[in-house]
């Protein structure tokens, strides 16, 4: 059992499970239970990312862009992380719904499958997150 452990351990992230001995026609079996996890994807090893030019193994936070840098969205804002970003608006008027830039500048902080966090420019500001949904 320490061999199925190692491999689960292995896992990124790791893989919650219980062994148990069953017996099947009398001879003994060892069942692996794996439930359900909310932190899919898992992968059979470390995930690793490439700083200069030495390899090291990603943190969570690098884990989870890895993700969701393979959605299409998210690969394109990625490369705008720490640019200069405009942000737009749909406004209500009378004539219908039209489109406004604001006129703050703001800088791309972060960006995964769900969300961007962008900061004003120049100023101790609290960062804002906007879903992407």
């Amino acid at each position: 059992m320490n061999t199925i452990s190692s491999i689960a351990n292995n896992a990124y992230p790791p893989i919650y499970h219980t062994c148990r001995v069953l017996r099947v026609d009398g001879e003994p079996v060892v069942a692996v239970i794996i439930p359900g996890s909310l932190s899919r994807p898992h992968f059979a090893g470390k995930a690793y990312i490439r700083i200069g030019h030495s390899t090291h193994e990603s943190n969570e936070e690098q884990f989870a862009e890895l993700i969701a840098i393979r959605q299409s969205k998210v690969f394109e804002l990625q490369r705008h992380v720490g640019k200069s970003v405009s942000r737009w608006q749909w406004r209500e008027s009378e004539s219908g719904k039209t489109l406004h830039r604001n006129a703050t500048e703001y800088t791309l902080l972060a960006c995964n499958a769900h969300y961007l966090t962008i900061g004003i420019q120049n100023t101790d500001s609290k960062p804002e997150s906007l879903s992407l949904d």
